[in-house]
């Protein structure tokens, strides 16, 4: 059963990379402090990969199945500094690892 928020909260994991804030009108931040590294759980969700390297970044796009696609681009200092997808499950672990996966036909979008 989801759970429902009904006003401001705020989050701070105790690992330290991610903060949570909602702020009571359905807005959701995901401040994601600390990135060592971007995985795939299962390379069976993967239809495709392409990398680009432009002006410093290197930027990934990996398209699951489901419909889902993930966004990410990594500095020349080894941060991410861009990420979004769709369709996507992305489970932060304690290694401070950002692991993706797609989202089961079963769950909602």
């Amino acid at each position: 059963m989801p759970h429902f928020i009904r006003g401001p909260l705020h989050v701070d994991t105790a690992m330290g990379g991610i903060t949570i804030e909602h702020d009571g009108a359905d807005n959701v931040t995901l401040n994601l402090h600390r990135i060592r590294e971007v995985g795939v759980v299962s390379l069976a969700e993967v239809l495709s990969h392409d990398i680009v390297q432009v002006a410093g970044l290197v930027s990934h796009c990996i398209r699951l199945i489901n419909c889902g696609q993930v966004n990410f681009a990594f500095n020349q200092s080894g941060q991410v500094v861009e990420l979004s997808g769709t369709r996507a499950q992305l489970h932060m672990t304690t290694a401070h690892s950002l692991m993706i996966r797609a989202i089961q036909t079963n769950e909602p979008s």
